[in-house]
């Protein structure tokens, strides 16, 4: 279905007024070959809009804007070890987490409560609470634009890395994700590697269920982000920088108490603790403010252009440039 002059508000988390000149929603695979979209997309550069949840408007007005809303989640396949599930791009990610968790299969529990939708997930390569998608991803399937077929990628093929995958960066506005496989474990093991996690079932007497982490992580959550009903946000704003064991050495003679977790041969840093490090905790300028309960999280308290929330956030990182010799990149899209 073919709209113009699309408002585009409701559609993106931040609640940033902007319009389609042409918005294109496909209801299936099938409508990708009736609509034509070889031909429509031949001039245009496309900006996918899936949830709206990792995007951030600078522009009012954008020209052309494609979403995949097809839905359907199934079990496609199983081995004693493992079962894989298939989900439409349109499905809303949790809905999915809660489909894997209801059916006793583990790998994505801790990714609980993640805004958004599933053809979105593999793009951004989400991650929280010591899960990441790449973990169970099998499968990608996506519309090229440029040959009007469609391509399965496998895992590797996604080339997955943190908050990053080749949907991101080579073939960023060039596919449509229609479809993902993840391959999940029939007899999950809890992961409780983050610690608000570890403390919540430290004292019980048994295992967790992947039910009961799926609860603890939205509850966590729930106590850490703003409602995305009453503030808007896109949840985490910044990366986690991840620098050289020389430099965070240095860093920690400054700042003994600096958290960090390694990251193969370096060290990666929490980018909230550096943001309320530098006082950015709770502050507001106008009508962009940095959330009181997550210095990660900056929040549209209503009123804001994309324009103000990007400055805002330069702002930001020019001060931990200046006072950690770090730079911050954006895990927000701007668009």
């Amino acid at each position: 279905m073919i709209e113009f002059n699309a408002a585009l508000k409701n559609l993106n988390t931040f609640n940033i007024p902007a319009f389609a000149e042409t918005f294109l929603r496909i209801a299936d695979e099938r409508e990708l070959f009736e609509s034509k979209i070889v031909e429509i997309l031949a001039s245009r550069r496309v900006v996918i809009l899936g949830g709206g949840s990792n995007i951030l408007l600078t522009k009012t007005t954008i020209p052309f804007v494609m979403s995949f809303q097809g839905k359907g989640m199934a079990i496609t396949a199983n081995t004693p070890s493992n079962t894989l599930i298939e989900a439409a791009a349109g499905e809303v990610w949790d809905d999915v987490v809660q489909f894997a968790v209801l059916n006793n299969l583990g790998g994505i529990e801790n990714l609980s409560g993640i805004p958004g939708l599933a053809g979105a997930a593999p793009i951004q390569n989400i991650g929280a609470y010591g899960q990441e998608i790449a973990d169970t991803l099998d499968y990608v399937r996506f519309y090229d634009f440029a040959t009007g077929l469609m391509k399965t990628f496998n895992r590797a093929e996604c080339e997955s890395g943190y908050r990053d995958s080749i949907f991101k960066s080579k073939l960023k506005g060039k596919i449509l994700i229609t479809k993902i496989g993840l391959r999940l474990a029939n007899n999950p093991l809890p992961n409780l590697s983050y610690k608000p996690l570890s403390d919540k079932f430290n004292n019980t007497s048994h295992s967790p269920s992947i039910s009961e982490v799926r609860s603890a992580v939205i509850k966590i959550r729930e106590s850490k982000l703003p409602n995305l009903s009453l503030l808007g946000n896109s949840g985490s704003f910044f990366k986690n920088p991840i620098i050289s064991l020389e430099q965070f050495n240095e860093l920690k003679k400054i700042y003994p108490a600096i958290p960090s977790f390694q990251f193969m041969d370096k060290v990666k840093i929490p980018a909230g603790w550096l943001i309320e490090t530098a006082g950015w905790k709770g502050k507001r300028i106008g009508n962009v403010g940095c959330y009181e309960k997550q210095a990660l999280v900056l929040v549209n308290y209503g009123g804001a252009t994309g324009e103000e929330i990007v400055s805002f956030a330069e702002t930001i990182r020019q001060s931990i440039v200046k006072k950690f010799d770090i730079v911050l990149d954006f895990e927000v899209n701007t668009i």
